[in-house]
């Protein structure tokens, strides 16, 4: 892939899809938010035409709007058209990110209900314990990858063999390779590459729901085969429930733990106040996903209708990308938006989601959050970069922005664990 690159007068900006594109989007959102609101372009690989909508009103009003959908079923050609699914994944696709209401009610309220406080502060003791244990045995080595060593671990430890009852095995390790290589995909990819990442995660999800049936315990899986059972959900929905869960949990999580801590250690007057004003990390976290968030974009929407945004008609079955990295950086919408600002008051961002597509694990995801940084920048409190900021090595796709590695310097902090960030989920 050949890095391009448009310029003019005020700056030059990368085009779409291009490794300097993936190393930086913000220029890019820039220009078209400014020149094209809606960009109509094509995704390469299985070429897929979509429409990127770069401005935060257009980004906003999309969630909500009638004639736009998170169905399939309106998608007329191409990939995403029901009639090129595969015949085995249809209950892999029947999950809460590609299904409207009522389907989408009924799965949620499954979610929600078992996705409650009381489990989540259950599990907070643990968490910390087992942050604290991270920074345990990175704090002598005087270096880590905050990636390998500390924000992935994190997830698929509390998330995954806690939460929802994944014990751990070389199956599991190759599902967690294969979902985060499934959302964020080299750019060649075609149908048939992501059908064998999906069939290979299928069998692994059918077979883990075998499992739970034979040996129910306290736990998320467990809670959503009772649900099957009692004819809450169908077969196809516990599928997709359980596929929603697995997918939007842990690669989002590792990429906004590791966005965040990269954001700090290239603001170090924002890594010093943090540390000294401990109490600004729930308005950090928000600032976290405004600025540099896992998700770049929103899943993906569909036209029902014929539909005019910002003067650009976008046809009827057409694939909607919201841009939410560019909306975040919308300078009508935030003062200084390009600035780094973790006292920031007003922060309306749409890192989550919004209104019945909100995500259900975005308390999840602020509070481990919040308790992984808060316990590393008071823990290890010189943390440096290991390397050049143009250094680091991004993932592709369009979904989620993450890094591969995320390497530092310290000094060794021998000792027992002293960080806790402690706080009660209200419902």
């Amino acid at each position: 892939m050949t890095p391009q690159a448009h310029k003019t007068e005020e700056y030059s900006y990368p085009e779409f899809f291009t490794d300097d594109f993936i190393k930086n989007p913000y220029p890019t959102y820039a220009h078209l938010r400014e020149n094209e609101p809606v960009f109509h372009t094509t995704y390469p690989g299985e070429p897929v035409e979509i429409y990127v909508l770069s401005r935060y009103d257009d980004v906003k009003e999309a969630f909500s709007h009638p004639c736009i959908s998170k169905q399939r079923k309106h998608v007329t050609q191409g990939l995403l058209a029901p009639n090129a699914m595969h015949r085995k994944l249809k209950g892999f696709h029947t999950n809460l990110v590609m299904v409207d209401p009522p389907v989408h009610t009924r799965m949620r309220k499954v979610v929600t209900r078992e996705l409650n406080p009381a489990r989540i502060n259950a599990l907070k003791e643990r968490a910390q314990e087992y942050i604290d244990e991270l920074i345990d045995a990175m704090a002598p080595r005087g270096e880590a990858d905050l990636i390998g060593d500390f924000a992935n671990p994190l997830p698929t430890k509390v998330l995954g063999e806690w939460m929802l009852g994944i014990p751990p095995s070389k199956e599991w390790d190759e599902f967690l390779e294969k979902s985060t290589l499934l959302v964020t995909p080299r750019y060649d990819y075609r149908a048939e590459d992501y059908d064998a990442l999906k069939l290979t995660m299928n069998e692994f999800i059918l077979d883990l729901l075998e499992h739970k049936r034979a040996n129910p315990a306290d736990d998320l899986l467990t809670a959503f085969v009772t649900a099957h059972a009692n004819g809450e959900i169908d077969d196809d929905e516990v599928i997709g429930i359980t596929v929603t869960m697995l997918l939007a949990g842990f690669a989002s999580t590792t990429f906004l733990i590791g966005n965040a801590a990269l954001a700090l250690l290239t603001h170090p007057d924002q890594m010093k106040l943090l540390q000294e004003r401990p109490e600004l990390l729930d308005s950090a976290v928000e600032e976290f996903i405004r600025y540099d968030g896992s998700m770049q974009t929103a899943t993906f929407r569909f036209t029902s209708e014929d539909l005019e945004i910002q003067g650009t008609t976008i046809p009827r079955g057409s694939i909607i990308v919201l841009a939410l990295a560019s909306a975040h950086r919308d300078p009508d919408a935030f003062e200084r938006p390009d600035e780094f600002d973790i006292t920031r008051g007003h922060n309306p961002h749409m890192g989550f989601g919004l209104g019945v597509h909100s995500c259900p694990g975005n308390r999840l995801g602020r509070l481990f959050t919040k308790m992984a940084i808060g316990s590393l920048v008071q823990r290890i409190p010189d943390l440096t970069l290991a390397v050049d900021p143009d250094e680091l090595k991004w993932r592709p796709g369009l979904l989620h922005r993450g890094l591969f590695e995320l390497p530092v310097r310290f000094t060794p902090q021998p000792g027992p664990a002293t960080g806790a960030v402690s706080e009660e989920v209200t419902p």
